[in-house]
């Protein structure tokens, strides 16, 4: 019985450092933050990639009658 309340101790220790290094981690928040930062950024192509792309189409159209 002994022998099983020291691996238990053991066992709770390594637990318990695990659990508290993955508390401190800050991995995950940075994650969220870049997966914002990313959504951002693609919003933003779309949006002037739609506005520009509009009025791009008439010279476009120009040029392949032109040919």
């Amino acid at each position: 019985m002994k022998g099983l309340k020291s691996h238990v101790r053991a066992f709770s220790s390594r637990l318990g450092k695990f659990l508290g290094a993955a508390v401190d981690s800050e991995t995950g928040a940075s994650a969220v933050e870049y997966s914002i930062l990313v959504v951002f950024i693609a919003t933003a192509i779309v949006a002037i990639v739609g506005i520009l792309g509009l009025q791009l189409v008439p010279g476009f159209q120009q040029v392949v009658a032109g040919l």
